[in-house]
């Protein structure tokens, strides 16, 4: 792989809501995905960064990234995926 300088593709694909204290109260509901994907080094701290928050800030046990979230820690080196929402 190294020698045809291919290059993996770092990302995650993690429940997405616009406000997590909004949707706190709507219990048992389906929560749609969002795919990240680190563009860069810099990018790939910022993931791992926005997972551990979303870990955090789960709701009934299910890690949770929200908009002020990727506002916060994902702005320039992060590209997201959103499909169906």
């Amino acid at each position: 792989a190294k020698a045809a300088n291919i290059r993996p593709i770092i990302g995650v694909e993690i429940p997405f809501v616009p406000y997590t204290s909004a949707h706190r109260h709507q219990r048992n509901t389906k929560i749609p995905t969002i795919t990240l994907i680190a563009r860069n080094h810099a990018g790939y701290h910022q993931l791992m960064r926005l997972v551990s928050f979303a870990y955090k800030q789960s709701i009934d046990e299910v890690p949770v990234v929200d908009l002020p979230l990727l506002e916060t820690h994902g702005q320039d080196n992060i590209i997201a995926l959103i499909g169906g929402i």
